[in-house]
């Protein structure tokens, strides 16, 4: 009788077990959304991570991070290429309900490389006006559309630089760029 007890005591544990990792499984994701001007997009965060992303083009994309296609290798173009990436910029506030106003940094670009542009360092200069002060500071933007911007072709990459200087008193110039290439099997 005490070994029969044992068992039912096991299998209930065990069925339990079974029910909360089921639940916890399939509830492993709180889901929300995110609003970028008219477009809204899903956005699920891990309960066990905290990790977040977004369902942009058919894909779940991870917030922050630029997006590397599979077989290819991201690098940093040589300083060389840089000129090949020419465009323009500007700064665009977007009011978000019930939150303060955002202030991105917006740059349309044509990538005349051979590299799939995935991100971009720029440098912004604000010189000093009438009522606020000189900034010199480098930002990463991230391609728009999630993925990247091809060769010989336009993109938009942009980045929440948290300040609005007035029109005309700023300049902007690409420092930086990574991108992808196909992986030589070559090597």
């Amino acid at each position: 009788m005490n070994q029969n007890r044992r068992r039912i005591v096991m299998s209930a544990v065990a069925a339990a077990f079974a029910i909360a990792a089921t639940l916890l499984w399939f509830n492993r994701y709180s889901f929300s959304e995110m609003r970028l001007g008219d477009s809204v997009f899903p956005v699920r965060t891990s309960r066990f991570t905290g990790k977040s992303q977004v369902f942009i083009m058919g894909h779940w994309r991870e917030m922050g991070q630029p997006h590397v296609p599979q077989g290819k290798e991201q690098v940093d173009l040589p300083a060389g290429d840089l000129r090949d990436i020419e465009g323009k910029a500007g700064i665009q506030e977007v009011q978000y309900f019930d939150k303060l106003p955002k202030h991105f940094l917006r740059c349309n670009v044509y990538n005349g490389t051979k590299y799939s542009l995935i991100q971009l360092t720029i440098k912004l200069r604000v010189n000093p006006a009438a009522n606020q002060p000189g900034v010199n500071r480098e930002y990463v933007l991230l391609c728009k559309s999630g993925d990247s911007v091809g060769p010989l072709s336009n993109g938009d990459f942009e980045a929440d630089i948290g300040l609005n200087p007035q029109p005309d008193t700023w300049t902007w110039q690409i420092v930086r760029a990574t991108g992808t290439r196909a992986i030589d099997s070559s090597r």
